[in-house]
C-alpha cells in the first residue's frame, strides 16, 4: 500500500507539473488558465489529449510538435518532474510528522503556488505580486482558523521576523543598488507568513546557500558573467522545501 501511495503521489505531481507551468505562462499573457485549451507554442494546433500526458508525451515525441515538429522547450519535462520531487519531499515531511489532513492542504496548496512562482520568475525574470499578496493573506487567516498556530503568544515573535525579513531584504536592495529586487522581498515575506518563525529564517538562509553555490558553478564554467542577471525567486523556493527536511 505504501508503494501505491507513494506512486499516486508522483504521478499527482507529474500532473500537476505540467498545469502549473501553464499557469505561469499564461498568467504571464493574462489568459484564462482554465478553460483556455493548450496549443502548440509555435504553430498553435491544439494539442490533443495524448499530447498532454506529463513527461511520456514529450518522451514519445522525442521533444518535438507532432504538427510542425518544432522542438519543444525542455522545461515542459523538467518542470513535472520538478513538481513529483516536491510533491515527494512534502508527503516525506508530512508523514514522518505525522500531521493532519488540513497540513496536507496548507503545504501541498503553499508549494504549489511557490512552483507557479518558480517557473514564472524562472521564465520572466519577474515575482507575480498579486499572485504572493492573495496566497499570503490566505495563508494567514488558514493559520489562525484551522491550524490555529497564530494567535496572540506567539504572533508579536511571527510579526517580529516578518518585520526582520523585510528590513533584511531592504537593505540587500539598497546595499547591492537593483542587485536584488522588490519581487524577491515580497516572496520572501510571504515564506515568512506561509512557513512560521524559524522555519522561514532557514528557508532564506538555504535559499542563499543554493543559489550562491550555483552562481560560482555559473561563473567558473564560464556560464554567467558577474553582471548577469539571475531570477532569485526559485533558489528561495527550493530553500523552503530544504527547510522543511534539513
Amino acid at each position: 500500500m505504501n508503494s501505491l501511495v507513494w506512486l499516486g503521489v508522483l504521478g499527482t505531481g507529474l500532473l500537476a507539473g505540467s498545469f502549473l507551468n501553464l499557469v505561469s505562462d499564461r498568467l504571464h499573457r493574462k489568459e484564462n488558465f482554465i478553460l483556455g485549451r493548450s496549443r502548440c507554442e509555435y504553430c498553435k494546433k491544439f494539442l490533443s489529449a495524448k499530447d498532454l500526458i506529463p513527461l511520456f508525451s514529450f518522451l514519445f515525441s522525442r521533444g518535438k510538435c507532432r504538427y510542425c515538429f518544432k522542438k519543444l522547450s525542455p522545461i515542459y519535462p523538467i518542470s513535472e518532474i520538478t513538481t513529483a520531487l516536491f510533491y515527494g519531499v512534502i508527503y516525506y515531511f508530512l508523514n514522518i510528522n505525522n500531521l493532519g489532513w488540513e497540513y496536507y492542504v496548507y503545504f501541498y496548496f503553499n508549494f504549489s503556488i511557490l512552483l507557479i512562482v518558480f517557473w514564472y520568475d524562472y521564465k520572466f525574470y519577474e515575482i507575480p505580486f498579486k499572485l504572493i499578496l492573495s496566497s499570503a493573506i490566505g495563508s494567514f487567516i488558514y493559520r489562525i482558523l484551522i491550524l490555529q498556530n497564530l494567535n496572540l503568544q506567539n504572533f508579536l515573535i511571527e510579526l517580529s521576523s516578518w518585520l526582520g525579513i523585510f528590513l533584511f531584504y531592504y537593505l540587500i536592495i539598497w546595499v547591492s543598488k537593483g542587485g536584488m529586487g522588490g519581487g524577491d522581498l515580497k516572496l520572501s515575506v510571504y515564506l515568512g507568513i506561509f512557513l512560521g518563525f524559524p522555519t522561514s529564517i532557514y528557508a532564506i538562509y538555504y535559499g542563499f546557500l543554493v543559489g550562491g553555490i550555483f552562481a560560482i558553478i555559473l561563473l567558473i564554467t564560464g556560464k554567467k558573467g558577474l553582471k548577469a542577471k539571475i531570477p532569485f525567486g526559485p533558489f528561495l523556493i527550493i530553500g523552503s522545501l530544504l527547510s522543511l527536511i534539513i
